[in-house]
């Protein structure tokens, strides 16, 4: 009986790489990550786990500046959500009223805001 070569490394062949392929996949698998997801949806508009994380991180350092005991993370993110979600509510609210104010009314109206907290316009965009 005569076994052909090609008929003995065909079986070999394909088991290598299936082999090859099993061990790669564990390392694809792995390098997955979501991109960002979305956390909460106010009307026609979404708060994202990018911009939570990113005002999370403002608020501790913030806490930090002051000194002040920095609260439970699950207390901190769910305030922080809140404040997003009030803040977007606020935003939609003026836009479909047709509020407009220019750079100058703001940069007043925060020049008063700081004034009445005895700060300057400086340490109050700080803070």
């Amino acid at each position: 009986m005569k076994i052909k070569l090609s008929e003995v490394l065909r079986p070999l062949a394909l088991g290598a790489l299936l082999l090859s392929g099993a061990s790669l996949a564990p390392a694809a698998l792995a390098q997955v990550q979501p991109l960002d997801r979305v956390v909460a949806i106010v009307d026609n508009d979404v708060i994202m786990q990018s911009q939570l994380e990113q005002r999370i991180r403002e608020v501790q350092q913030t806490i930090d500046k002051r000194g002040a005991d920095v609260p439970p993370m699950d207390v901190l993110q769910q305030q922080v959500l809140e404040r997003l979600i009030t803040e977007n509510l606020q935003l939609q609210i003026g836009e479909r009223s047709g509020i407009r104010i220019s750079d100058e009314e703001l940069n007043q109206a925060m020049g008063t805001i700081a004034q009445r907290n005895n700060m300057s316009p400086e340490q109050f965009r700080e803070a």
